[in-house]
């Protein structure tokens, strides 16, 4: 399956559902949970903070780490647009 069909299909389960999606506690600086409102085209310098930044959340995790995407750092789930979801997940 490709990203774009993935986003696809988890935007309509969204839509479809009527539960709403809550608020997430505030990020922890610790631990192996990432959240990040986009990850598009980032410049070499901000790529490189990301690749250290999932190394840690990596080593947090012993070898697993989530991205929450659409989050902001205070837990509130904005959400993109579909298709800023599949330039950020294409980035991962």
């Amino acid at each position: 399956m490709s990203i774009e069909d993935l986003v696809e299909q988890e935007y309509k389960n969204i839509e479809e559902s009527s539960n709403k999606i809550e608020a997430l506690n505030r990020e922890n600086d610790e631990g192996n949970d990432e959240y990040k409102l986009k990850l598009v085209s980032p410049s070499p310098e901000k790529f490189q903070n990301l690749t250290t930044q999932m190394k840690f959340r990596l080593n947090e995790g012993l070898g697993e780490c989530f991205y929450k995407i659409g989050v902001e750092d205070n837990g509130n789930p904005l959400g993109i647009p579909k298709e800023m979801m599949v330039l950020s997940l294409s980035e991962l």
